[in-house]
């Protein structure tokens, strides 16, 4: 269950590593490695917490935005 959620936000840090938008998501990125050192240490493994999805979600968000900015040219509007 946990393989869907980080495979998107690793697609979307991906792209956000790619498009030069880290700065943007480091908050983000200290909750997520806090949250995840403190369920380790009291559990013992290095299970992820699902407690850090809304953050993932916002990591996959902006990468997927800069990619879409990058694919269709700056600020334009999607028409179908």
């Amino acid at each position: 269950m946990q393989v869907v959620f980080l495979g998107a936000a690793l697609l979307g840090f991906g792209l956000t590593i790619r498009y030069r938008q880290l700065p943007k998501i480091r908050f983000g990125l200290l909750l997520v490695l806090t949250l995840w050192a403190q369920h380790s240490l009291v559990l013992g493994w290095g299970r992820f917490s699902l407690d850090t999805v809304p953050v993932l979600a916002v990591v996959f968000g902006i990468g997927i935005d800069e990619w879409m900015k990058q694919k269709v040219g700056g600020n334009q509007v999607m028409r179908s």
